[in-house]
């Protein structure tokens, strides 16, 4: 019995990353952490909401190289060239992802009916339940007077507004030290690069150390610092390279979206109150 729960895990893993893990799009990931929940057990998800997250490192990287090689064209405006090919990529891999991505167990294509009742029972102790399409307004109205809501809240509002901050406003400000337009493009493929790595140890060290909340106080130090830096650069006498190391630094804050993404989900039963 226990090998045919681990060939139910490993049929799932297989077949969601292979396609997913490439085309996904990249604003999806937190969606996938919702999903995730009605998959596996509490103690696979971080490592499997990681995989999801990391690919924001990744789209990091690839959309920089396409901003440096769109940049040089002679055509449309760089900008419009930029939007053109992201929007053709999502609407073209959309459809593909929406008619093979099964989002539950019960609809699952890849299971045989035996296997779903194995999958299902494996998931018993998650006490999450394993995804519904029905809208419950009894579990919204949960929300407003379960505490815990106002921590996730806080929680994810606090970490994202400084991932804003370098989503937004990265490539201004490395231009503003004192790179060119194109240099700024390369330069952002180094922080899409920590980002992807930082997610995945993040999620490694919550697998193993069983500890979400020591684990987030650690990432967050380093962003501290790297806020530090880019204060003491602008306020005092301005380096090019300790500035540079200070905006490198804030990728650590990506390593704690998945770990409290997988807290909510883990934590919340209903699927109309995780969504």
């Amino acid at each position: 019995m226990r090998r045919d729960f681990f060939s139910v895990c490993s049929k799932v893993d297989v077949y969601r990353y292979s396609f997913v893990a490439i085309f996904w799009p990249r604003k999806s990931a937190d969606k996938q952490g919702v999903i995730t929940a009605q998959w596996y057990r509490r103690s696979e998800q971080p490592i499997r909401v990681a995989a999801w997250y990391s690919t924001n490192g990744i789209a990091t990287m690839f959309s920089a190289i396409l901003a440096y090689g769109l940049g040089h064209s002679t055509g449309l405006a760089p900008w419009r060239a930029l939007f053109l090919t992201a929007g053709l990529m999502t609407v073209l891999t959309a459809p593909v992802i929406w008619m093979i991505h099964d989002s539950s167990i019960d609809t699952a294509r890849f299971y045989t009916p035996k296997e779903k009742e194995q999958a299902t029972e494996r998931l018993r102790a998650n006490q999450t339940g394993t995804g519904s399409s029905d809208f419950k307004w009894h579990q919204v109205l949960e929300l407003f007077y379960d505490s815990k809501t106002y921590l996730w809240l806080a929680m994810s509002l606090l970490l994202n507004v400084g991932a804003a901050v370098t989503n937004i406003f990265g490539p201004t400000l490395i231009g503003n030290f004192g790179f060119d337009d194109y240099t700024t493009c390369l330069l952002n493929i180094p922080f899409g690069f920590l980002q992807f790595v930082w997610i995945l140890i993040s999620s490694w060290a919550v697998h193993h150390i069983r500890l979400k909340s020591a684990i987030l106080a650690v990432f967050i130090i380093p962003v501290v610092v790297g806020l530090a830096l880019l204060y003491s650069e602008a306020v005092g006498a301005f380096r090019q390279g300790p500035s540079l190391a200070g905006y490198y630094l804030l990728s650590f804050l990506f390593g704690g979206n998945p770990l409290i993404v997988s807290w909510i989900a883990a934590n919340t039963g209903g699927q109309t109150k995780k969504t």
